[in-house]
């Protein structure tokens, strides 16, 4: 599990990895927990959200984008994941952020779609996201 910036001309790019769906998910919020600073959450889960999909380059796609805007306008993180590959169902639980590190935050726009591929090798799963900022 992990993700690394990678150079990009305009935006934000990294390219994150996991050993299976649910780690690179766990890996892309990671990224963002950082990009935004956060340090500490509630311990109350105050909103669920679940996300149907057909390829889970779309779910990255629209978690990403949820995550910015639920960060952003709401205050709020993820707390709790629950995958269902085979019925192509994530859960998600989220807390108020209570303690970040406002000199960490990053301004994000928006998560594209350019570059958003899945790669199995050496027996990971990656991908690369590029953020709008």
């Amino acid at each position: 599990m992990g993700f690394k910036e990678i150079d990009h001309q305009a935006d934000l790019a990294f390219e994150v990895w996991g050993k299976d769906e649910i780690e690179l998910l766990e890996s892309i919020i990671s990224l963002l927990e950082k990009l935004f600073g956060i340090k500490k959450l509630e311990n109350v889960i105050v909103k669920y959200e679940t996300f149907h999909y057909e390829t889970f380059e779309d779910l990255i796609f629209e978690v990403g984008n949820e995550l910015i805007y639920l960060f952003t306008k709401h205050n709020l993180f993820p707390k709790d994941l629950n995958l269902n590959i085979n019925r192509k169902k994530l859960e998600i639980g989220f807390s108020k952020v209570i303690s970040k590190n406002e000199e960490e935050l990053s301004e994000l726009k928006a998560l594209t779609y350019h570059k958003l591929e899945l790669d199995r090798s050496e027996r990971l799963l990656r991908t690369y996201l590029i953020f709008d900022v």
